[in-house]
């Protein structure tokens, strides 16, 4: 079913009744994560490769206007022995495009985005990512099984490039989406409150940081160098994208 729609889609895109983008597929894929950084905070200065907000990069096709690439993350044990209702939902970050294109061969568009710090008791991340249409709903997934993800450990001696200006202010002005009643009015569990400046509850209504800065003033990033993907094609006022419930 899904072929023939795809073989029908790229035929009518042939003869220009539909546009290329709806012939597509659209899709995700993560860059492979051999590790996340762990800051560290008991010296003044943070080495430039070892700041602890971890660099999530993706390559997205066919993204359609209006709509959303997100990354969920949560924390979880090697071992699962704490492994309880705090672990159990996952939070979200939305993706932001500066519209760059991947290296050749590939195609598509690349994505970031940045998770906030580990705590110290905070190991190992879970994580995968969805693109979502203009209503919210689900389009893709990397991993493509419903029920996969991917886990990366956080390690002292970890490095990743360091941040761009761009990245840097995006990391002290963090929105945290949540996909559960119970996470409002928490702290993210298994991160740090550094960073964290803005929420988005499990109905998709924004609100400034209720736990972690209830008095923060965000830095503000130049909307003309990078293009949030849940902005594009919206209009002025109206609903952020639902979120998806997604535990496992």
């Amino acid at each position: 079913m899904k072929r023939g729609l795809l073989v029908g889609l790229g035929i009518l895109a042939t003869l220009g009744l539909v546009s290329p983008l709806m012939a597509q597929s659209a899709s995700v894929e993560l860059d492979e994560i051999e590790c996340f950084p762990r800051e560290d905070r008991t010296e003044p200065g943070v080495d430039e490769d070892k700041v602890g907000n971890g660099r999530v990069l993706a390559t997205v096709r066919a993204l359609p206007g209006g709509g959303t690439a997100r990354v969920f993350f949560r924390w979880i044990d090697d071992d699962h022995s704490d492994f309880g209702d705090d672990h159990r939902h996952f939070y979200y970050v939305d993706m932001v495009t500066n519209g760059e294109a991947p290296p050749p061969p590939a195609q598509g568009t690349r994505f970031w985005t940045l998770l906030p710090k580990p705590e110290d008791r905070n190991e190992r991340v879970e994580y995968y990512a969805e693109l979502l249409d203009a209503s919210g709903a689900p389009i893709a997934r990397y991993p493509d099984a419903e029920d996969e993800t991917i886990s990366s450990p956080i390690e002292d001696d970890c490095r990743q490039p360091p941040l761009t200006e761009l990245e840097d202010g995006f990391r002290r002005s963090l929105t945290i989406g949540e996909i559960d009643e119970h996470q409002e009015n928490e702290e993210v569990h298994g991160f740090l409150c550094e960073g964290v400046v803005r929420r988005i509850n499990s109905e998709g209504v924004p609100r400034a940081d209720d736990r972690c800065n209830p008095c923060a003033v965000a830095w503000w990033i130049p909307l003309a160098s990078v293009a949030p993907v849940f902005a594009l094609d919206q209009p002025d006022e109206g609903p952020i994208s639902p979120t998806r419930p997604a535990t496992n």
